[in-house]
């Protein structure tokens, strides 16, 4: 990878511009990354789970082709196993998830997955223009609109009064070395987002 050199008789923007491309460069080159998919996406599930459900399919469809009793008789046993099972991993994963906040006083995997198992419909409902419901975006933004303008009041500024704040001293120059920025830098928490540099905070 090609070296970097700050000109520091630039302007600051230029040399904001500088650092940043230079750390984009180097995230893409020596950061890992991976693509993730939601799909099967049970963190209490493992190898052997899946491969009960395997068996379980397997029956199902030779219960299917052949009609038979006892291999209905087998898949149901199977899927009554394979209920069992998955019921009892995903009790232990939430006890561990539990056993672990309190442990290390830290709650953020158990919020994370109350969080996951909401569904939660986001966004506005459904909306009435009239006796009309209204579903489309743009229009419940129409409705809306026309709600706050109702209950908005205008005040009459010519009889808002002219108040004077309080008078404070003006400050000189601020100074800014590097163990005030490393400090700043050291507090950031790896696990929070990016903010509008698009910078990882564990970068």
């Amino acid at each position: 990878m090609q070296s970097t050199r700050f000109v520091f008789n630039t302007t600051l923007e230029s040399k904001r511009s500088a650092l940043k491309s230079h750390t984009d460069r180097v995230t893409e080159c020596f950061v890992p990354s991976k693509m993730t998919s939601k799909r099967h996406n049970v963190p209490w599930i493992n190898r052997s789970l899946r491969c009960l459900c395997r068996k379980k399919n397997r029956f199902y469809k030779k219960g299917r082709r052949s009609g038979s009793p006892s291999s209905w008789t087998r898949y149901k046993e199977s899927k009554t196993a394979v209920t069992k099972s998955l019921r009892e991993a995903r009790n232990n994963y939430i006890g561990s998830i539990i056993n672990t906040a309190f442990r290390d006083n830290d709650t953020k995997v158990f919020w994370r997955f109350i969080k996951s198992q909401c569904n939660d419909c986001l966004g506005i409902t459904l909306l009435k223009s009239g006796d009309h419901p209204v579903a489309d975006a743009s229009s419940k933004a129409e409705i809306q609109n026309h709600q706050f303008k109702l209950v908005f009041s205008k005040e009459d500024t010519n009889t808002v009064p002219n108040l004077r704040g309080p008078r404070f001293p003006s400050i000189s120059n601020i100074t800014i070395d590097s163990y005030g920025v490393g400090k700043l830098l050291s507090n950031v928490s790896a696990n929070k987002a990016s903010g509008a540099d698009n910078i990882p905070c564990s970068v």
